[in-house]
């Protein structure tokens, strides 16, 4: 799950099936108790249907935190202005940096680094495409705290300059899903 709608349509899901939790949170639902083999797969139907999955495997389910702490803090910028992402995930997850790299970097074929520069690049296609706001500002928005930079990275990357991207209004972005 990477935003609210998708938290509303994981509720919807559980509500209809019945199924009780005591949370859902971006990528994760807290259940109330365990489930039947038949439940289960029911629910993975259904998740399938809307494009999501059930993540059984510990280190799938770390994966899937760490996706979940990245996109939250690339969306909310004003979480942890102050911390890093290495100490971010490391205090969330009660992990070792080294290793959640390494287990990213072997699961996703990429390190987080790259995973959250990705995200923050189509989060700032998304907002130049919204009109607005001005570079100044998505540049804040997404965490740069250089202009300048945030430009070259995002012409590094795009091949436009935000201001040529938000003028020919190109749609090249992709779903967050599939970084």
């Amino acid at each position: 799950m990477v935003c609210d709608r998708c938290i509303i349509a994981v509720t919807e899901i559980m509500d209809r099936l019945g199924i009780s939790y005591k949370t859902i949170t971006l990528g994760e639902v807290a259940l109330e108790n365990s489930m039947s083999k038949t439940a289960l797969e029911e629910l993975k139907l259904e998740f399938l249907k809307i494009g999501f999955e059930v993540i059984d495997d510990k280190y799938d389910k770390l994966i899937n935190k760490m996706k979940s702490l990245i996109i939250k803090e690339v969306y909310e910028t004003d979480i942890t202005p102050d911390k890093r992402l290495s100490e971010i995930l490391a205090g969330s997850l009660m992990y070792d940096y080294s290793f959640l790299s390494s287990l990213f970097k072997k699961s996703e074929g990429m390190s987080i680094e790259k995973f959250r520069s990705d995200l923050k690049l189509e989060r700032a296609k998304e907002l130049l495409e919204y009109g607005e706001l001005n570079i100044n500002e998505i540049a804040a928005e997404i965490g740069y705290k250089s202009v300048s930079y945030f430009c070259s990275k995002f012409k590094k990357e795009t091949g436009y300059t935000p201001l040529a991207y938000q003028k020919k209004h190109i749609r090249s972005r992709v779903g967050i899903n599939t970084l």
